[in-house]
């Protein structure tokens, strides 16, 4: 066959060509081509050689090149091996170099050129495109064959050639070169180089130095242009350091190894450019821009690891010093602590580094552990181990599976933390390092040593090469590490009891959403995020001088039964945020922690206060001293009486400069004492409103002390038939009757002796006013002061003109007015029906007797008939028109009918039997059953009835609903109202209180007909 030359080439025919048919088309082979070679390549390497072939020949490349480069091209292949992909690579790796003959000059020249670009095509995709868009990078691997640089020279070197850049574009794309260049290189002295890994892991790391000092110099070049040199107070320059946290810090840095930074400057200050700022903002701008830098880098070059930022508390990158310790002195996790094991500056000021890794240092390794460090390093251990029983895990990268790079140089660290107080050799950041210290202190067997350097020593390699973790040999070495590190786990704590999934997820690092998701699955809540934000807001102390390992330590001990409690409350998720709230503002969570450890009611009692009560839950957070007071009500025996009450709030008001805050803190710390032994049950009802009742009284008695002192020096005293007057406060209602409730509205009047006016003591000159005047005004500062809203709210709601002796607008009347008009004074009635609970509460004990001796009189002069009978009916009907049928109070049934019954049956038997004139519903209906004027029956059941519908209307309060008295709407306030009553379920509760309601209604108009 005849032979041709290559299409539209300048070569003439050579005679060394023999003909072959390909496409049709006769092409010659050189001569000293091994024949064998090429028979070995299929028909496709075939037509792919000749192409390539061809297109030298298009490029001018001289018949001479060619019968060269064929011949070294097929012999430094194995030809079953060679592939299209393959000669492709080689041709377009060829037609991207700046001189395509000059490149196939040299392969003339050294035989080992050609075997050595066809290893680096071999490497893989990235490699190739890196080759390709670099084609002077073949040339640095050639000369070096990837071996190892003299690491000064080398990090001198690129750091010099990137920041001389002109700008910022020119350096970050000159550090895309070098990185890709330099990984090339390190590859290839890797896996074909026969580079030692902890050489190879060596070079990596030290291009990581590099890339991230040279990307901090380019930074701060860009900054300083704008903002000048960030200073210290005395005018030096302030210092700024970057650390890296893990792996690069230990000098085994893999290309896929995260890069985990610390940001550290030194002093604040400000700038002292043309716009100068803080330091604290200058740093916090230099951090970010590294970030861009480096996050640019990776997005060009897309294998660049992952850059993430090691934080402290608070949203700031870069953190001053001082700051820095002190959090990780008050607030520092023991997964902090051994995160910084390896720790190690990596750009940045040598002396600012070095001073604070110092200082780490000693925070990191302690030769004596407090209980919160135990259970933080036992964490640690339960972490490492559950992750190793994930055996079901048979994908994923090498470092990720059980067994390891994850795990080996967690457990090393892990050891290296527990020995590290006593044994000062395992302090170092490298783990094949940490592993011969840990074994010649003899904290690991000869076995477990030679089986972890060996296991770290594969996966190391493994990772650097890619290797398929699925591979059959490849998981056997993961079965025996696994093994190894559970045998060194077993070994650390032995004998440890079983924790729960929750306390690891407090103890541990923030863990990935299926984690929190699992943990907190038990535990009804809807919102796991935000679920366990709450919990982990619930580990930490926000007062600097307080502990948070302390605190996270006794919490991770209650945790799983305080969720439990929370879980069964009508609404787990509102109930833990207002917990967190509450606990939030009490401070010291700790000592609470440590209190529900060895009180498991006090547990209970404060979760179903967070669940069921805002009213009370807000009191804590508005004054968190009052933990003191809820502790307090949990030891007493019973609450304290009246005069106890008196005496106290004297002695806290007595030279107080503000008297009114006094007395709301009082109020507040005795209405959390009812409240939280009311959801406890450690109360009857009754003994409860007496006591809110009582509480009201001590504070009515200092405010018309105060008030009356006030006036006195402004009008002088009051004066009636030659001799000082003498008045007398009373208590209407429901506060007369000592039945009030936690809102319930103060009723109050005032009766004194007589006309006159007041008189300026020693004669002095001064405005004078009438007595009447005077004691109005009284009335009406006493209501104003309780009804003022100030910073703390409303002391009490106070209605003097509700009250019924007011039925002509006059606060305060002389006692006469009763004597003279009778029952007329008292507004007919309904005014004589709810001046049946008047009580005095303050003032002169002879006026206070004669006002209810003229109401008793005024009742007794009640005339009764049909039409009275009728009157009361017709009221009570009238009053329950406009209720809705949910409310406790005015509805059918509701607390009214046994008001109006039982004061309709005393107005009618007080004639004949005066002891039933009482203010108090319980009293009265008490004494008509001693007097056989009501059955036993009838007493019992209308005392059992109105005493629950108050305890109902009393968890009303304490849920603070907008509708003081109607029972909830909606499915979730009642059964948030069900739980709080520890009544069945809400539909329960809902029967009972139909039941008692008919009841009631049916002895309302059975009794009033008699």
């Amino acid at each position: 066959m005849e032979a041709t030359g290559y299409p539209n080439s300048s070569v003439p025919n050579s005679p060394e060509f023999v003909d072959i048919i390909m496409d049709a088309e006769p092409i010659a082979l050189p001569a000293n081509l091994d024949r064998s070679l090429w028979q070995n390549c299929s028909a496709s390497v075939q037509r792919s050689l000749e192409n390539l072939c061809q297109q030298f020949v298009q490029m001018g490349v001289p018949g001479d090149l060619l019968n060269t480069f064929l011949p070294r091209f097929l012999s430094s292949t194995d030809g079953h091996a060679l592939d299209e992909h393959l000669v492709r690579s080689v041709q377009d790796y060829v037609c991207a170099h700046r001189s395509p003959l000059s490149f196939l000059s040299l392969v003339e020249r050294d035989e080992l050129c050609l075997p050595v670009l066809l290893n680096i095509l071999k490497l893989g995709s990235a490699e190739r495109e890196t080759l390709f868009a670099d084609p002077e990078a073949f040339e640095l691997i050639r000369v070096t064959d990837g071996q190892p640089l003299a690491e000064e020279d080398f990090f001198r070197d690129v750091h010099a050639e990137i920041t001389s850049m002109p700008d910022r574009t020119s350096a970050i794309h000159d550090m895309c070169r070098h990185y890709l260049r330099e990984r090339l290189r390190i590859l290839y002295g890797h896996i074909y180089g026969k580079v030692d890994i902890d050489q190879t892991l060596r070079q990596i790391t030290v291009l990581a130095n590099a890339i991230c000092e040279s990307a901090l110099t380019v930074a701060e070049r860009k900054l300083q242009e704008k903002r000048g040199i960030p200073c210290r107070p005395d005018g030096t320059q302030s210092a700024f350091t970057v650390i890296a946290v893990g792996e690069l810090a230990g000098w085994e840095a893999t290309f896929q190894t995260a890069w985990e930074l610390f940001f550290l400057y030194d002093a604040d200050g400000r700038t002292n450019g043309a716009k100068p700022i803080d330091n604290a903002d200058y740093f916090e701008q230099l951090t970010r821009e590294v970030l861009e830098i480096l996050h640019e880098l990776g997005t060009k070059v897309g294998q660049l690891p992952f850059v993430q930022v090691f934080r402290t508390s608070g949203d700031r990158l870069a953190i001053q010093r001082h700051a820095a310790l002190r959090h990780f002195d008050t607030r520092g996790r023991t997964w902090e602590r051994d995160a910084w094991v390896k720790a190690r500056r990596v750009a940045g000021d040598q002396e600012l580094a070095a001073e604070f890794l110092a200082l780490m240092e000693t925070w990191v390794y302690r030769r004596y552990y407090t209980p919160s460090d135990l259970t933080g390093v036992r964490a640690l251990k339960r972490r490492l181990q559950q992750h190793l029983r994930q055996s079901d895990l048979h994908a994923g990268k090498i470092d990720q599976r059980p067994g390891g790079l994850d795990d080996i140089h967690g457990v090393v660290r892990l050891l290296q933390l527990i020995n590290g107080g006593d044994v000062s050799e395992v302090r170092t950041t490298n783990s094949r390092d940490a592993i011969r210290q840990l074994g010649h202190a003899q904290f690991l067997t000869q076995n477990e040593q030679a089986g972890l350097e060996s296991a770290l020593h594969a996966f190391q390699r493994m990772q650097i090469s890619l290797a398929d973790p699925s591979q059959p040999d490849v998981k056997s070495m993961l079965d025996q590490s696994q093994a190894t590190l559970q045998q060194i786990l077993n070994d650390t704590f032995p004998n440890e009891a079983e924790s729960t999934a929750i306390q690891d997820l407090i103890l541990g690092p923030k863990p990935d959403g299926n984690v929190i998701q699992a943990a907190l699955a038990s535990f009804r809540f809807q919102d796991h995020h935000q679920a366990y934000k709450n919990v982990m807001a619930l580990a930490d102390e926000r007062i600097a001088f307080l502990s948070s390992r302390r605190c996270r330590h006794y919490l991770s001990g209650i945790v799983a039964p305080l969720l439990t409690l929370i879980s069964q409350t009508p609404n787990p998720d509102e109930t833990l945020t207002n917990l967190t709230h509450v606990s939030e503002s009490l401070g010291g969570k700790c000592v609470l922690w440590e209190l529900f450890q060895f009180n498991a009611p006090t547990m209970e009692l404060y979760v179903r206060l967070c669940s069921t009560s805002p009213y009370l839950s807000s009191m804590l957070v508005s004054n968190p001293g009052m933990l003191d007071e809820l502790m307090d009500s949990l030891v007493l025996n019973k609450l304290p009486p009246l005069e106890k009450l008196k005496s106290i709030v004297a002695d806290l008001v007595r030279n107080a400069e503000n008297p009114d805050l006094i007395l709301h803190e009082f109020k507040n710390a005795q209405h959390l004492t009812a409240g939280v032994r009311d959801i406890l049950e450690k109360e009857d009802i009754s003994r409860t409103m007496r006591f809110l009742s009582d509480v009201a009284e001590a504070c009515v008695m200092q405010v018309a002390s105060l008030e009356f002192n006030h006036l006195k020096q402004r009008y002088g005293t009051p004066w009636h038939n030659d001799q000082p007057s003498q008045f007398a406060l009373f208590a209407f209602g429901k506060f007369g009757a000592q039945e009030p409730n936690y809102h319930s509205v103060m009723d109050i009047g005032l009766f004194y002796d007589g006309n006159g006016s007041t008189v300026h003591a020693h004669g002095k000159n001064g405005k004078s006013t009438t007595n009447q005047h005077f004691y109005n005004e009284l009335v009406q500062r006493i209501a104003k002061r309780f009804n003022n809203l100030g910073a703390a709210g409303r002391l009490f709601e106070m209605d003097p003109l509700h009250s019924p002796l007011m039925s002509t607008g006059v606060l305060a009347r002389p006692v006469q007015d009763l004597e003279q008009l009778g029952s007329a004074a008292c507004g007919g009635l309904e005014g004589l029906q709810k001046m049946c609970s008047i009580r005095p509460v303050f003032g002169s004990p002879e006026i206070g007797q004669r006002a209810l001796d003229q109401v008793r009189e005024a009742v007794n002069a009640w005339s009764w008939d049909t039409i009275s009978i009728n009157d009361v009916i017709e009221r009570r009907l009238q009053l329950q028109q406009n209720a809705l049928d949910r409310n406790l109070k005015r509805s059918e049934g509701g607390t009214v009918d046994v008001e109006y019954l039982v004061r309709t049956l005393q107005m009618r038997h007080i004639r004949n039997h005066p002891q039933v004139f009482q203010a108090s519903i319980i009293r009265t209906l008490e004494e008509l059953a001693n007097a056989n004027l009501l059955s036993d029956c009838d007493a019992a059941n209308l005392r059992h009835s109105y005493l629950r519908l108050r305890r109902i209307e009393s968890g009303l309060r304490l849920m603070n609903t907008q509708a003081r008295h109607d029972l909830p709407s909606n499915a979730r306030d009642f059964r948030k109202l069900a739980y709080l009553l520890r009544s069945e379920s809400a539909d329960a509760l809902l029967i009972e209180c139909r039941q008692w309601m008919a009841k009631n209604r049916e002895m309302f108009l059975r009794l009033m007909a008699l």
